[in-house]
C-alpha cells in the first residue's frame, strides 16, 4: 500500500532547514514508502539538494509578503504569489500538513490547503491562528520562556512533526561539497596539509551580521596566531 503523501512547510533559513532532517528520516523510519515533499523558502533552496530523505522540494518566494520594515509594497502582488503557491501545493493531494514556519502568513496559507491532518500553525474555523500539536505549540511560544527551555529544535521539530524520538541527528549528503571544495582550494592553492580556518561571514538579517571591518581583524589574529588560511564562508548578498 503507498504511504501517505506529507508536506514539510518550513519558510525559515538555512539552519532550520538542516535541523528538519531528523524529523524526515523519522517520519521516513516510520514508513519508508511515505513520500515528503519540503516547501521551502526560494532564498535558500540551494541547501536542499543535500538534504537526505526529501522525495520533492517546492519553493516560494516569501521576501516579502510583509516587509519587516514597513516600506511601500503591493499587497495584491504578494497575495498573489500566495494563491499560485498554494494551488501548486493543493494539487499534490496530501495527507499530512507539518508547518514549522510559526507565522501568520504561514498559518494562512497551511489553512487554504485544507490538508486533513495538521501538526503546526493554522487558522481556527473563526479565522484565529492556532497551533496543532502541543510539541509545537510550546515551540510557538518559546521566545517567552527561552532561557528556561531544555528542548533543543531538532527534537522539537521530530516530536511537532511526529516522529518518534531517536539518536537522529540533522545530516547532510556532503560528498559533492567535499570534492567541490577540494577542487576550489587547490586552484587557490591551498595545498594539503596547511591549517585552514573558516568563517560563517554572516547572516540573512542585517541585523544579526557584524561589519566588514570586525571579520577582517578576526581573520587577521587567527591567521597570525596559528599560521593559518583563512576561508570565508556565504553568498555574495
Amino acid at each position: 500500500m503507498k504511504g501517505k503523501k506529507i508536506l514539510v512547510l518550513n519558510l525559515t533559513r538555512m539552519g532550520d532547514l538542516i535541523q528538519t532532517t531528523p524529523l524526515i528520516a523519522g517520519l521516513k523510519e516510520a514508513d519508508p514508502s511515505c513520500e515528503v515533499t519540503l516547501a521551502v523558502n526560494l532564498g535558500f533552496v540551494g541547501i536542499t539538494e543535500f538534504l537526505p530523505d526529501v522525495d520533492r522540494v517546492v519553493t516560494f518566494d516569501a521576501t516579502p509578503l510583509r516587509p519587516a520594515d514597513h516600506r511601500e509594497y503591493f499587497a495584491l502582488d504578494a497575495f498573489r504569489r500566495a494563491d499560485s503557491f498554494v494551488k501548486e501545493l493543493k494539487a499534490g493531494g496530501f495527507d499530512v500538513l507539518i508547518n514549522l514556519t510559526h507565522s501568520a502568513p504561514s498559518a494562512i496559507i497551511g489553512s487554504m490547503l485544507g490538508i486533513p491532518d495538521v501538526r503546526g500553525t493554522c487558522l481556527s474555523d473563526d479565522a484565529a491562528r492556532t497551533v496543532h500539536n502541543r510539541w509545537l505549540m510550546y515551540f510557538s511560544a518559546l521566545l517567552s520562556f527561552r532561557r528556561y527551555n531544555t528542548f533543543n529544535l531538532v527534537d522539537l521539530y521530530s516530536l511537532g512533526g511526529g516522529a518518534k524520538p531517536g539518536a537522529r541527528r540533522p545530516v547532510l549528503d556532503t560528498a559533492r561539497p567535499e570534492s567541490d571544495a577540494g577542487a576550489l582550494l587547490a586552484e587557490l592553492g591551498i595545498t594539503e596539509g596547511e591549517k585552514i580556518i573558516g568563517i560563517q561571514a554572516g547572516s540573512s538579517m542585517a541585523e544579526r551580521r557584524w561589519p566588514p571591518s570586525n571579520f577582517a581583524r578576526t581573520a587577521d589574529l587567527l591567521a597570525e596566531r596559528w599560521n593559518a588560511r583563512i576561508v570565508f564562508f556565504g553568498v555574495p548578498s
